[in-house]
C-alpha cells in the first residue's frame, strides 16, 4: 500500500491504492478547525461478532487534538436491518489497536437505525464521552456494530476538532 504524507501532512495514496475510497478521511483547513470523515456505507462496516475494528491504520485522530463535535449526515441511502436493530459505536483506540485509549464508543455511543437514519448533531444522546475533551495521543478511530448489521445504509459522519495553540511557550520568559 503506497502510501504518503506531504508537507502539510495529508495522506497522499499512490499505485493502486490511489483511486481506493478511503472509509476514514481528514480535512484540514487554514484555520484551527478540522474534521475525520467516515464513510458510513453499509457494506464496509464489520460484522456484528468482530469488537472495535480500525477504521484505517493511516489515518489517525493527532495527538493533542480537541473533539469539539460529531456530526451524522442525513443517508443518502437510508439504513435497513432486520428488525430495525442496528447500532453503531466509534471509539478511539491506541496506535497498535491493542487498548482502548478512551474507548470503543468514545465517538459515538449506541447510535441507533432510527438515529443514523434522522442524521444530526447530537439530537438523542449518542456523542460520545470524547467529545469536549483532548486526545492524549495519536489514535486509530474504531467502528463497531451491535444488534443487527445492516442490508442497506449510506452516511457520512464528521468528528469536528481542532489543536489549541499552546500560549504559554514564549523566548525569554
Amino acid at each position: 500500500m503506497p502510501v504518503w504524507r506531504n508537507n502539510d501532512g495529508l495522506t497522499i495514496r499512490t499505485g493502486t491504492d490511489e483511486a481506493k475510497n478511503a472509509n476514514l478521511y481528514e480535512y484540514r483547513s487554514n484555520g484551527p478547525r478540522r474534521f475525520l470523515g467516515i464513510d458510513l456505507n453499509w457494506a464496509n462496516l464489520p460484522q456484528v461478532a468482530e469488537n472495535s475494528v480500525a477504521i484505517d491504520y493511516k489515518e489517525r485522530s493527532p495527538k493533542g487534538a480537541l473533539i469539539e463535535s460529531g456530526v451524522i449526515a442525513k443517508p443518502s441511502v437510508p439504513y435497513a436491518s432486520a428488525g430495525s436493530a442496528f447500532l453503531l459505536n466509534v471509539g478511539l483506540a491506541d496506535a497498535d489497536n491493542g487498548t482502548n485509549i478512551l474507548d470503543v464508543d468514545a465517538l459515538v455511543v449506541a447510535a441507533t437505525q432510527t438515529e443514523v437514519n434522522a442524521g444530526g448533531t447530537d439530537l438523542a444522546g449518542w456523542v460520545g464521552a470524547a467529545v469536549g475533551t483532548v486526545v492524549p495521543e495519536a489514535a486509530v478511530v474504531t467502528w463497531e456494530v451491535d444488534g443487527a448489521r445492516p442490508t442497506a445504509g449510506t452516511t457520512e459522519i464528521r468528528i469536528f476538532y481542532s489543536i489549541p495553540v499552546d500560549t504559554t511557550d514564549r523566548l525569554g520568559t
